[in-house]
């Protein structure tokens, strides 16, 4: 018998559907901070406060991702990622008619939540269901959410916004939600048997943070931090300038870490080598200097696939790293660790960018984020000439 064929049963009914659910919501929440800054905008409001409505959705998430696994095992996930997405596709609808800063304050820590809880669900019942023999290659397609429609997320926004107006966005956001709540009614996930043993019934600590997992979480955070200046406010400061160019250049760089990510998720490199990384970090500096001049379709795209290639090289290493430095018995709080720093990340990054692009200027949000990576870039280094792993 062959080795594929001795091979568990990977691509079940409900594994297809699970990680379809997660891609959505991934669309959904990355659409949705793409076109905050765009609708912000139109309503005559400034771009901190966009920036602020962009920091609360990870913001409520770090305060919600501990908890998601302890109540897995009391509620059916089913129920809860049914009525996550039942929230999302309201409160959709009703960002369209409040236009208090309050009320919309209110509306994206909900979104936050409801992401959050609907992503951790799904994540821990797919880690628990699929075959032991493939947990790396399943777990790799289920992550390859986040990522990518980092990149989707804003080029379905710059597109539809743009032809279409972002109240149309918003009614678009609300059916991508309503897909997700219908294929999750009619699907049979359940609370496998093994949750239970594989999720603590009590949450770990939120600031129970694994001290060996720090130094790559922090070396994520720079990552990110500089990377959400393109989730955010590039839509925005593309439509003010006509550049026509950033849809392409989105949707290379979608398809770029998706390709890298799907490599690394069927063949699992072993090679340990601090090159691929090196020059990932020298092509996001690139890619920040040559942003603000992208329009033309081909070195957009050119530019777009060769950031993308880099941002899933550079991001996944930080989290392998971090994993790989803890002991076995304390990688759940290395997981909980570098995920706050990515949220930290996003929330940070909103913050910055939303208070550079009011007072300083569109331009001067690239040139921050080059020192963002530079930095990073040098503590990289330093970390590696100091005996560190990361």
């Amino acid at each position: 018998m062959s080795e594929l064929a001795a091979q568990s049963r990977l691509f079940t009914r409900n594994y297809v559907i699970m990680v379809t659910l997660n891609l959505l919501a991934c669309l959904y929440g990355q659409s949705m901070m793409a076109m905050i800054p765009v609708m912000m905008n139109a309503r005559g409001m400034p771009e901190f406060a966009a920036g602020i409505l962009g920091a609360l959705f990870p913001l409520s998430s770090i305060f919600f991702r501990t908890h998601a696994s302890a109540l897995g095992n009391r509620l059916p996930c089913r129920g809860m990622i049914s009525v996550c997405f039942g929230v999302l596709m309201v409160s959709s609808l009703l960002f369209y008619s409040c236009h208090t800063f309050f009320a919309l304050a209110l509306l994206r820590i909900a979104q936050g939540l409801s992401v959050c809880l609907s992503c951790l669900t799904l994540g821990a019942v797919v880690a628990a269901t699929i075959p032991p023999d493939r947990f790396d290659e399943g777990m790799g397609y289920y992550s390859i959410g986040v990522p990518a429609m980092s990149f989707l997320g804003p080029a379905a926004s710059r597109m539809l916004v743009a032809r279409l107006g972002y109240q149309q966005m918003l009614f678009a956001l609300s059916l991508i939600a309503a897909l997700a709540l219908a294929l999750c009614l009619a699907s049979t996930i359940e609370n496998p048997a093994r949750f239970a043993e594989r999720s603590p019934r009590r949450p770990i600590p939120i600031f129970a943070l694994e001290r060996t997992a720090l130094p790559s979480s922090l070396l994520l955070l720079g990552s990110v931090l500089a990377h959400t200046c393109v989730v955010s406010f590039l839509p925005l400061y593309a439509q003010r300038y006509e550049l026509g160019g950033i849809l392409f250049f989105y949707f290379a760089a979608g398809a770029g870490i998706i390709a890298v990510r799907l490599a690394a998720t069927v063949f699992q490199p072993k090679s340990s080598s601090t090159l691929p990384v090196l020059l990932s970090f020298a092509v996001c500096i690139l890619t920040m200097l040559l942003l603000p001049m992208l329009n033309a379709p081909l070195p957009s795209a050119a530019v777009g696939l060769c950031y993308g290639v880099s941002v899933g090289i550079l991001q996944p290493h930080f989290i392998a790293q971090a994993l790989l430095n803890t002991p076995p018995a304390r990688r759940d709080q290395a997981t909980v660790t570098y995920y706050i720093f990515t949220d930290l990340g996003y929330a940070g990054g909103s913050l910055l960018w939303g208070y550079i692009a009011q007072f300083l200027g569109y331009l001067s949000v690239f040139l921050v984020a080059v020192l963002i990576h530079a930095a990073t870039l040098c503590a990289w280094i330093l970390s590696g000439r100091r005996g560190g792993r990361a």
